[in-house]
């Protein structure tokens, strides 16, 4: 393995030093971005008497309102040698209370950098970008997240699949999401999430481009000083991805996919049930006149497709035979400054007890208008289902502490009024030289113009 990095490394170097000497033309210019976006809602869920992690259930309130946001900086210069050096910084203004460490790496709850807990650097990189393709270094997503393609749809923030704000909250743990052994419906694939990292994307050649990542270990830095222990418990650990993605446009129907595969290493392993991460998904996306209709799908042996931890007992557990699908579908319409949006996801995970599954599912239905330049209002409905099954192990996402407990079958259903900026949603016009990094139109949505994504 550490031969196949030195490989990668020797050929990024290489590709660096095949353009000639570079000398900067320009001085680096910094832009400033991000977003915000605000939602209304109600909210009618069941409850459960039960009490989990030593707390008493706890009722909840029916409506209230809830914010995302990022303030994003940018910079970058163009060399004699037509070179492109730039940068990306991504500070979240809002609290990430979704994740939150413990005492220490290898216990039951703990999260493999404290850095996750209420993380106010979302993400930080550079890059290097010119005929051979575009190279960046530092925090950011893997290549099987950053090229994928996925359902059509309205909402920004208030989406069922990789939801942005979620308000299903667990009434036996306070403040927390409500995801039965930390089932979570998303099928992008999130594995080495915005652990420091290498990447490469080559140009895109006749609608493909393929990109490779590579993360030593889960970290991201702390003032230069890395974490480098090669023993934590059940940390997955050498993660490499690869992607292949799809975009081109036939008279007026545009069409996109990909497909993306992740691997990992599993650290001091604390039962034979441990196994090393392998992931992996595709997506698929048309659209024609006012028309989109799409759909994605993911496996993973992260038990309930949520986090890694470095933890034999949290919702990032990665065991042997025990895997977890999620499937998504979406169509979406587009009028004027009209948009309609059906949406569809559904999971199944195989839980750490033998032959007990967990299933969650949720539906939406949206409308938006665009009230003025850049600014768009949605009302929508979202309808959540869970089934639980057996006693569940606790997990950073539904247990504050190592107690086992008995969940409750849980539904809820959702009505919001959203706000937030067109700009998220806009189809990347391509670059004239056709580069075209990332997954064109059909991505995630974030604003991630300087992967080519979004503009």
């Amino acid at each position: 393995m550490t031969r196949s990095f030195l490989s990668l490394t020797a050929l990024a170097s290489s590709l660096l030093f095949a353009a000639g000497p570079a000398f900067a033309a320009d001085k680096v210019k910094l832009s400033l971005g991000g977003y915000y976006h605000f939602t209304a809602y109600s909210v009618d869920q069941d409850t459960r008497s039960s009490a989990a992690g030593g707390l008493p259930a706890q009722p909840l309130r029916s409506h209230g309102f809830t914010s995302e946001g990022e303030v994003h900086i940018k910079g970058k210069t163009v060399l004699d040698n037509g070179l492109e050096v730039g940068f990306r910084a991504e500070f979240e203004i809002e609290k990430d209370n979704a994740r939150r460490a413990v005492a220490s790496p290898g216990t039951f709850n703990a999260q493999p950098n404290a850095q996750y807990s209420d993380d106010l650097v979302d993400e930080v990189w550079g890059y290097i970008e010119g005929v051979f393709g575009r190279v960046v270094f530092g925090q950011e997503d893997g290549v099987a997240d950053l090229m994928g393609v996925f359902s059509p749809r309205v909402s920004e923030s208030n989406r069922i699949d990789d939801a942005e704000t979620y308000m299903f909250e667990d009434p036996g743990n306070p403040g927390q999401i409500y995801a039965p052994n930390g089932l979570l419906l998303r099928t992008d694939l999130i594995a080495s999430d915005d652990s420091s990292k290498l990447i490469y994307m080559t140009p895109r050649f006749f609608g493909v481009q393929v990109g490779i990542s590579y993360a030593p270990e889960l970290e991201k830095n702390y003032a230069g000083f890395v974490t480098r222990q090669r023993a934590q418990i059940d940390q997955q650990s050498e993660i490499w991805e690869a992607a292949v993605n799809y975009s081109q446009s036939f008279s007026n129907v545009d069409l996109a996919a990909y497909f993306g595969y992740v691997s990992g290493s599993a650290e001091a392993r604390s039962t034979p049930l441990t196994d090393d991460l392998e992931e992996w998904g595709f997506g698929l996306q048309a659209k024609y006149a006012g028309f989109s209709l799409g759909g994605s799908y993911r496996n993973t042996n992260i038990v309930g497709g949520g986090f890694l931890t470095a933890s034999s007992l949290g919702g990032g557990t990665v065991l042997r035979g025990r895997d977890t699908s999620i499937w998504a579908v979406g169509a979406k319409y587009e009028t004027g400054p009209w948009a309609f949006g059906l949406n569809y996801i559904r999971g199944v995970a195989e839980l750490a007890t033998a032959g007990e599954k967990q299933r969650g599912q949720a539906y939406q239905a949206a409308a938006s208008y665009e009230v003025g330049p850049g600014i768009v209002v949605v009302l929508g409905y979202q309808h959540w289902e869970f089934e639980a099954a057996g006693t569940l192990v606790p997990t950073f996402a539904n247990s504050v502490s190592a107690t086992t407990f008995t969940p409750t079958n849980a539904d809820a259903d959702m009505i919001y009024l959203e706000t937030y900026s067109s700009k998220h949603l806009r189809r990347l016009e391509r670059r004239p030289s056709g580069r075209d990094f990332g997954s064109g139109c059909f991505g995630r949505g974030e604003d991630q113009s300087e992967t080519g994504r979004f503009l």
